[in-house]
């Protein structure tokens, strides 16, 4: 396995909010997209649970017994949040999206919403929640346009995330359901949401968050179509829609990491 190029990139000034990780092992590399409980603040050592989760994740991978084994891993890897959520109220639950490239198993393993670009063919998951709710906040601004408002005044008062913003509190009662998303959240999981895929010797893969619009072939790429879609689209109602546009004094609209590897 060959590791080509990586990069980790933090919405927040501060990085040690970026709930966004890597971990590179000989043999494995894990990508992850910590979760934040959208009613909650700092809750846990002054981090969001996001940070946490991503930080535990990272080094629970590293002593990961189920490598070939992908519902273990994945379980290995719950039980992990599962452990550090005891008694813990379900504002505070640590929670993540996993995305891994397995050279023992020759597999990309897939659990939650990470994107992944496999012989050049695109993968995501999609949170259909998430998505209905972008699209009503892209609904709500696009009519906030017409009426008048400029881009920087809904830049700074987003009309759309507050309308979905109860929304967004209750998206807990849809974690690994059958009409909801996957998260790990260290509880039950829906085993038809774990998605694998066998990949050969030599291939190239990326694998990356959801803080791209689109994975590309090169980090520089992917990132120059992040800055061209924001460009176009810097309310993230059209080209790319969200749950929540750029927030001021933020450097991007979310964590996001990207990793380039050549399989083994």
């Amino acid at each position: 396995m060959k590791i080509v190029e990586q990069g980790l990139f933090a919405e927040h000034p501060q990085p040690v909010y970026c709930e966004d990780g890597i971990c590179l092992m000989d043999d494995a590399v894990l990508v992850i997209d910590g979760i934040t409980v959208k009613r909650h603040g700092l809750a846990w050592n002054e981090k969001y649970g996001g940070r946490l989760a991503m930080e535990v994740l990272r080094e629970a991978f590293r002593h990961c017994h189920s490598r070939k084994d992908p519902a273990g891993l994945v379980e290995e890897l719950n039980q992990a949040l599962a452990f550090y959520n005891q008694g813990r109220d379900s504002n505070d639950q640590m929670k993540a999206s996993i995305l891994l490239y397995s050279e023992v198993s020759h597999q990309v393993i897939s659990y939650g919403n990470c994107p992944c670009l496999l012989a050049g063919v695109p993968h995501q998951q999609t949170n259909v929640w998430l998505t209905r709710y972008a699209a009503r906040r892209a609904e709500i601004l696009k009519q906030a346009l017409q009426d008048g408002h400029t881009v920087e005044e809904l830049l700074q008062d987003d009309p759309g995330r507050q309308a979905i913003h109860q929304d967004l509190h209750e998206l807990e009662v849809h974690e690994n359901t059958p009409d909801g998303f996957a998260v790990l959240n260290g509880r039950h999981l829906h085993a038809p949401f774990l998605q694998t895929w066998q990949v050969q010797e030599g291939e190239e893969i990326v694998l990356g968050t959801d803080g791209w619009p689109q994975l590309c072939s090169s980090l520089a790429e992917t990132q120059k179509r992040y800055e061209e879609t924001l460009q176009k689209d810097p309310l993230c109602i059209d080209l790319w829609p969200l749950a929540k546009g750029p927030l001021p004094g933020n450097t991007r609209v979310d964590d996001a990491a990207y990793v380039r590897i050549i399989c083994a």
